[in-house]
């Protein structure tokens, strides 16, 4: 491969949601028809329902904050017949903590047969909300003849929801960047540490969220690693290899919470 390699953490998240034997509505990859990368979604039905019934197809579960979040859709429409379509209804859904009931957030039909992006209002909620899931929902057309198993409903090419990142109270704190030579070929591993901080009652609480903390990394996904005011690149761990040839200079790195908000760390030699 003449591609740089990728670390897996960089990649597309995969649904977190597995489709049950007594789901309606179910997901699949393809790889007939992608929007970004290799693979897309199918959204099939699974089994008969009744004319005008409604479907869901959980793919995530989430803890991310529901106040001021966006959720942006890329997504394709098989073509098919005007009356074949008649009355039906198919979107992105949420659950949040709160309400325990799921929002319904129907997508433009439009054109079919090609890819379409959609972007809805942000949601506005209280502070302290959070979604839960989020995954595709589809209303039947009310006819009749029940919509048939295996029949797809979309192809989603993307699903993502930003929310309006936050720094925490008292986040971990990342040391001083050490830099050592490296196989003696001029290149240099750099290294760090990101100590957790115990006395902040909401960053307990948060640490105790699935999918917001770490043993290794601490309160970060990812660090961004700088030489004086240049981006090198991204690491993913508490280390990072520069190349020979990259001039030595004032190291630091910044660490990126999994909410999104980027925290500023400690500088190196």
């Amino acid at each position: 491969m003449n591609a740089p390699w990728v670390h897996i953490g960089a990649q597309s998240i995969l649904p977190s949601k597995n489709s049950r034997n007594t789901d309606k509505l179910k997901w699949s990859f393809t790889d007939e028809t992608a929007y970004f990368g290799g693979t897309s979604l199918n959204i099939s039905i699974a089994a008969e329902s009744v004319a005008g019934g409604v479907d869901f197809c959980p793919l995530y579960s989430t803890a991310i904050t529901a106040n001021g979040s966006s959720i942006q859709v890329a997504y394709l429409l098989p073509e098919r017949s005007p009356t074949e379509i008649l009355g039906e209804v198919v979107g992105v859904y949420y659950a949040s903590d709160a309400s325990q009931t799921k929002t319904l957030l129907p997508l433009p039909q439009g054109p079919r047969g090609g890819w379409k992006t959609n972007t809805f209002p942000r949601i506005t909620t209280g502070p302290n909300e959070r979604i839960t899931e989020l995954g595709i929902y589809y209303i039947h057309p009310p006819t009749p003849t029940p919509t048939p198993p295996g029949f797809k409903v979309l192809t989603l090419g993307k699903l993502c929801i930003s929310p309006i990142p936050t720094i925490p109270e008292r986040p971990s704190r990342i040391t001083e960047v050490v830099s050592t030579s490296d196989k003696g070929d001029g290149s240099i591993k750099l290294g760090w540490k990101a100590y957790r901080r115990d006395f902040s009652p909401v960053m307990r609480k948060l640490r105790s969220v699935h999918g917001c903390f770490s043993e290794k990394t601490g309160d970060f996904s990812s660090f961004l690693v700088w030489r004086g005011k240049e981006l090198v690149g991204i690491s993913y761990c508490l280390e990072y290899d520069v190349p020979a040839g990259v001039a030595v200079g004032d190291w630091r790195v910044d660490g990126v919470t999994w909410g999104g908000a980027i925290v500023r760390g400690g500088g190196g030699k």
